[in-house]
Order: structure tokens, then C-alpha cells, then sequence
């Protein structure tokens, strides 16, 4: 029904972070889900960034690594 992606993301953040960034859930909530995205990258092949790097640097990378894989 719709196309494999050439390319996924997994913008990764602390627990804390996520949690100040969106204020829900709770700490051990965020915790647990992250491990679970973090074990899901691995399996599926997702490119993990560190999601708490400055905005332009996570699009600097993200851009770098499409350009380079001549999508």
C-alpha cells in the first residue's frame, strides 16, 4: 500500500529531555518506550541521531546522509 522508505530516522532524546520538551507520560513511561524505539532501530535498520544536538546540526546530518546516498 505505500512504499518502503529508502531512508528512516530516529531522532533520539533522554527520558528528562522528552519530558520537558512535551510534559507528558512520566519519567519511567519515556524510559521504557525509548528502549523499546532504540531496540526497533537496530532490527529495522533506522539511523539513530542524537536528537538533543542543535537543530541545524540533526538537519546537517540528515541532508549529509541523503546527498551521499544519491537518493
Amino acid at each position: 500500500l505505500y512504499p518502503t522508505p529508502v531512508r528512516a530516522f530516529f531522532l533520539d532524546v533522554s527520558p528528562e529531555v522528552a519530558l520537558e520538551r512535551k510534559g507528558e507520560w512520566g519519567l519511567q513511561w519515556l524510559s521504557e518506550h525509548r528502549d523499546l524505539y532504540r531496540q526497533e532501530c537496530e532490527r529495522l535498520g533506522v539511523r539513530l541521531l542524537d536528537g538533543e544536538q542543535p537543530q541545524a546540526e540533526i538537519c546537517a546530518e540528515v541532508a549529509r546522509e541523503v546527498w551521499l546516498s544519491g537518493i
